[in-house]
């Protein structure tokens, strides 16, 4: 059976749950959270088959301005990418590939994929890219600072998403605000610390003497040194950041990376050999 492609519609109720259906027995969560905020804008984009009220399969994609070596770059990210298990197989994945890859064929892409289908995704021209993890060790442990805890509803922090002009010249992406949302309402509810002195948010957990720092969303060129103090963490003496912290002014290493992102695959660009691209706008 040749099944059609059809493309969602963000105020289609219907369509919006099958989808959280198809999240919820492939990925083990929903979009409901994120569609309550209505960050689903022009800029995402779904593709599914849909048979009898269900979606059998599906590839999204995200339209992003990517910043590359400080050169902004108009490019899609895929996302998404699922069919239910008793559909797999018949080449449902494929067709939506091959849908989606060529109304966009004059513009890059790029996704991230999981080891299972390491193989399925060089069919189409992808490449893998290499990643790293930059990191810092601390000459001294923290010892706990004062920032406060900033609400989801604060519009403080809707304010920093929307405006946020901190961002990497090695590899950025400089209109993920819509991605952003989602990983604060799915992951970090509680994990965002507001330095009102510096007038911005950090995204942080701590895990034993780890300290992980997923964003550092300002609309001022802040650095590390300035920040770290601030944080309310005790013993870490090793930062990881989910994303290239040059913009921090901060003498990091950088080691191979354990594909915290997933596999990271691109199509029509070029990445720098010491790229980390930022997590906080994975899809």
């Amino acid at each position: 059976m040749l099944y059609q492609v059809t493309q969602g519609q963000r105020d289609d109720e219907a369509y919006k749950g099958m989808m959280n259906t198809l999240m919820a027995r492939v990925f083990g969560f929903t979009f409901e959270k994120w569609y309550a905020l209505n960050k689903w804008d022009e800029r995402y984009e779904c593709y599914s088959i849909i048979d009898s009220g269900r979606i059998l399969s599906n590839v999204s994609l995200t339209k992003m301005t990517l910043l590359v070596g400080g050169k902004p770059i108009k490019a899609i990210q895929l996302g998404a990418i699922a069919t239910l298990p008793g559909y797999r197989g018949q080449g449902l994945s494929r067709r939506i590939m091959e849908y989606v890859l060529a109304k966009y064929q004059e513009t890059p892409a790029f996704l991230f994929a999981n080891r299972s289908v390491l193989d399925f995704y060089p069919k189409f021209g992808f490449k893998l890219v290499g990643e790293v993890q930059p990191y810092l060790k601390l000459e001294h442990p923290l010892r706990g600072g004062h920032c406060a805890n900033l609400p989801l509803d604060s519009p403080t922090l809707s304010r920093l998403v929307e405006e946020r002009s901190r961002f990497s010249n090695i590899v950025d992406v400089i209109d993920a605000d819509s991605i952003n949302w989602f990983h604060i309402v799915m992951e970090f509810e509680d994990d965002i610390y507001y330095l009102p002195h510096l007038d911005t948010a950090i995204i942080a957990v701590q895990e034993e003497s780890t300290l992980y720092v997923y964003d550092v969303i300002s609309t001022r060129n802040v650095r590390w040194e300035d920040i770290y103090r601030c944080l309310p963490f005790i013993g870490c003496d090793i930062v990881e950041f989910a994303f290239m912290p040059d913009a921090l002014g901060c003498d990091y290493n950088t080691c191979p990376d354990g594909q915290g992102n997933g596999y990271l695959f691109s199509r029509g660009l070029e990445f720098s050999a010491d790229t980390r691209f930022p997590y906080m706008a994975t899809t």
